[in-house]
């Protein structure tokens, strides 16, 4: 399905880091990069949280993505 979205135009993926566990959050992002590799079509994450709450998580999952991409 992500792939249907990337090859129609997404261009952004927007995650609210609020709500659901770490480990949902860390499928849906390995989701997103296989999707991109295997289109070949980039595309942006917007990390959703709150300022205290979620501000740990916002930079743990970060980390982790720019370090698989690369960045």
């Amino acid at each position: 399905m992500i792939e249907k979205l990337l090859r129609a135009g997404m261009n952004v993926a927007r995650f609210n880091f609020c709500h659901g566990s770490h480990a949902y959050h860390q499928e849906t992002l390995d989701n997103l990069k296989t999707a991109m590799e295997n289109t070949g079509i980039l595309c942006a994450v917007v990390l959703d949280t709150k300022v205290l709450l979620c501000s740990s998580i916002w930079v743990l999952l970060l980390s982790a993505f720019c370090c698989a991409f690369g960045f």
